[in-house]
């Protein structure tokens, strides 16, 4: 059951509903801005079985070369005790040759549903059966001394490792203007490594046999200061002011560091 209530805010020209069954193909001029919803639009949903749904939704350009954007600035996949939710974003149509069988009737999607009765496709993000979440703009940051951020990328795809070994690689090479480090380590963590303020996107996929899965990440790394760079140094010991009285965090001012090895220095911070 498709629940995907979502827009895109800006100076609307028109609005755009996804259906409750089957397929549909939207095209999209270049200065065209749509706001998208879920089938029932302005109207929550109740958990009825009435309002199960199966059904897709492609954005594809008007003009030769381009490509649509879209933003999720915020998604609540409702559902009820017994029924589920499952959205997944595509990169393309997944449904190209139109021959993936879509319900036309409530009745045929019943709660034994599951996210692997949805087209396969080049998936750019799945999102899980959890009913009642909210998702929302997801960017991951680092405010981290050394500028680093581990992500275990075992919680964004919707795959189960109970169904055999899942590999994780970078789908496609980092903009060659991003300064941080951005590897995959062997435990499935996604290591982000720098100390330069800045915004980008990793694209992972995750394989499990035959079936692949890609999800876009936002990233943002920032500068931390003086304080936080200090707090997180493992090499101190302890903080303490003029008066040797032990401080919980570095103050701006004069501070006392006792390092691990048993040495001491002053630190002025502003």
């Amino acid at each position: 059951m498709l629940h995907i209530p979502l827009g895109v805010w800006a100076q609307t020209t028109r609005e755009v509903n996804q259906p409750q069954f089957g397929k549909q193909v939207i095209t999209v001029a270049s200065d065209e801005v749509i706001t998208f919803k879920d089938p029932k639009g302005d109207t929550d949903y109740t958990g009825q079985t009435s309002e199960n749904a199966q059904s897709l939704t492609v954005f594809q350009p008007k003009e030769a070369g381009m490509s649509v954007q879209i933003t999720f600035e915020s998604m609540n996949k409702g559902g009820s005790n017994s029924y589920y939710s499952f959205a997944n974003v595509y990169s393309g149509d997944p449904d190209a040759d139109n021959t993936f069988s879509w319900a036309t009737k409530t009745e045929e999607v019943s709660s034994s549903y599951s996210a692997s009765l949805l087209p396969s496709g080049e998936i750019l993000r799945a999102y899980p059966n959890e009913k009642g979440t909210t998702y929302t703009n997801e960017t991951y940051t680092s405010a981290a001394a050394d500028g680093s951020l581990t992500k275990q990328l075992s919680e964004v795809f919707n795959l189960d490792a109970s169904n055999g070994t899942i590999t994780y690689a970078l789908a496609d090479e980092v903009d060659s203007n991003v300064k941080a480090e951005v590897s995959i380590d062997t435990d499935g963590n996604l290591v982000i490594t720098g100390t330069e303020a800045e915004s980008f996107r990793v694209v992972v996929k995750a394989t499990q046999g035959g079936h692949t899965e890609y999800i876009s990440l936002p990233v943002t790394v920032t500068v931390p200061d003086d304080i936080t760079r200090l707090m997180a140094n493992p090499d101190v010991d302890g903080f303490y002011d003029l008066n040797g009285r032990r401080l919980q965090r570095p103050q701006p001012g004069v501070n006392i560091l006792r390092m691990k090895n048993g040495t001491t220095m002053k630190v002025t911070l502003k």
